[in-house]
């Protein structure tokens, strides 16, 4: 079994990537997201005193690390879905949100993953960036 993982900001093309990825290998692979790992907003104030959905303390880390163990082990796993109309959003929101939460979130933690990240891609939207993923897993698989 092999865990591919695409870590990125919030709209920096991570699901289309993993979407592309998985037409590649979609008869022996599964996509799990984080957002279906959230911890509601009102979870999220009990165990950390505040809500932010840009913080590694927003995702039900345990649940998923079980989930993985969980396909390693039986081959499936039962995994949430979040719904993101819960959280009934404006464009004024949106904006207050991105400049508070998401832009300094992602330069504390997402940015560094660079560093040690087999591929980095620019959002771009290049195919041959989504064709050297399939190309590097390729050559993982081998």
């Amino acid at each position: 079994m092999k865990i591919i993982c695409i870590a990125g900001g919030s709209g920096s093309g991570k699901s289309t990537i993993a979407r592309f990825v998985y037409q590649k290998y979609k008869s022996n692979s599964v996509v799990l997201s984080l957002d279906d790992y959230y911890i509601n907003e009102k979870q999220q104030i009990e165990i950390n005193g505040y809500c932010n959905f840009d913080h590694s303390g927003a995702v039900d880390c345990k649940l998923l690390i079980h989930n993985i163990n969980d396909l390693k082990e039986k081959g499936s796993t039962l995994v949430p879905k979040y719904s993101f109309e819960d959280r009934g959003r404006s464009i004024e929101s949106i904006t207050e949100q991105y400049i508070k939460d998401v832009r300094p979130s992602y330069f504390k933690y997402i940015k560094s993953q660079e560093l040690i990240s087999d591929i980095v891609i620019e959002n771009n939207k290049s195919v041959s960036d989504l064709e050297l993923c399939i190309n590097e897993i390729n050559c993982i698989e081998n």
